[in-house]
């Protein structure tokens, strides 16, 4: 029979492990053994995550992702729409909501989407490098023969927003700002409204309007969905969207080696052109929603949650 003295020694054995390797028991460990997946919090826009069937995802992200699996032998993942289907706002209490909340309770263990590397989201969880470099940009008529923000406002009437969104906040902060008579009179003659796709099938059907959308989504839209519509350059740069994880994660390293392998070699900016589409071409194939209108308004709609 095993003594007392024995039990107890075990015990205290056991309590030292526990409390000076505590990692072994977060969600970042158990993502690397065979038997745990990586759950991975992402918003539904139709240029990056697409549901199609019960659970599976297509787009951008999770082409992204697979590559990632090959090139680091990352384990399988599980990709879930966050609450709300937004990237994160803060509420009054301090707390966050949609992808960066759940990043921070670690209900997630990467949030993945047009995350900004803003200031705030900097305080919140810590940032991958960039997989992308984003602005600003005008959707519109290719007949409007509009090249740039400046021929636009002396071209155009109508310029919709989408609300709530970081195309209308940064609109917003950048017209308070001196020096800023262009986006001023941008402001001024902005409409709001409710998603993405209203805004297209608006532009699509004016003669003198356009969407403010940023660059990627732009970039998606013009070369699947509506090839009457172009965009001009950016006229105001956001910065650059990234992968969200919690502090400590031992995944961080690891997406960064692969996400500057794949810059470095040509492969991010080819996934790029492959689902989102190469700037100045359209396709009616679409790869994410082919021909299906009701797919398409049912993911689009809900896009403008996502910031």
């Amino acid at each position: 029979m095993i003594s007392s003295k024995w039990i107890a020694t075990i015990v205290q054995g056991l309590l030292v492990f526990l409390t000076t390797q505590p990692y072994l028991f977060t969600a970042d460990y158990l993502i690397r053994t065979k038997n745990f997946q990586t759950r991975i919090s992402t918003v539904l826009i139709p240029a990056f995550v697409v549901k199609r069937g019960s659970d599976d995802y297509v787009g951008f992200i999770p082409e992204l992702l697979a590559e990632m699996k090959i090139r680091n032998g990352v384990k399988p993942f599980e990709i879930f729409p966050a609450a709300e289907n937004e990237i994160g706002r803060t509420l009054s209490d301090g707390n966050w909501t949609g992808v960066i909340q759940e990043v921070l309770t670690k209900v997630a263990d990467i949030g993945v989407g047009p995350i900004l590397d803003s200031p705030e989201h900097m305080r919140a969880v810590v940032l991958s490098k960039p997989w992308a470099t984003v602005g600003l940009t005008l959707v519109l008529k290719k007949s409007a023969n509009v090249t740039s923000l400046r021929e636009a406002l002396d071209k155009l009437v109508t310029f919709y927003v989408v609300n709530d969104s970081v195309e209308a906040k940064e609109l917003r902060k950048v017209s308070r700002q001196q020096g800023s008579s262009m986006i001023t009179t941008l402001q001024s003659s902005a409409r709001y409204i409710r998603s993405v796709y209203d805004g297209l099938t608006a532009v699509a059907r004016e003669d003198k309007a356009a969407l403010v959308l940023n660059s990627e989504e732009a970039r998606y839209h013009v070369a699947h969905d509506f090839c009457q519509l172009v965009t001009v350059p950016n006229f105001l740069p956001l910065g650059n969207y990234t992968f969200a994880f919690p502090s400590g994660s031992l995944n961080l390293d690891a997406f960064n080696k692969v996400l500057l392998e794949m810059k470095d070699d040509g492969s991010l900016e080819a996934l790029k052109k492959k689902t989102l589409g190469v700037p100045g071409t359209c396709s009616n194939a679409m790869l994410l929603h082919p021909g299906t209108a009701a797919t398409f308004l049912l993911a689009a709609v809900v896009s403008h949650f996502r910031f």
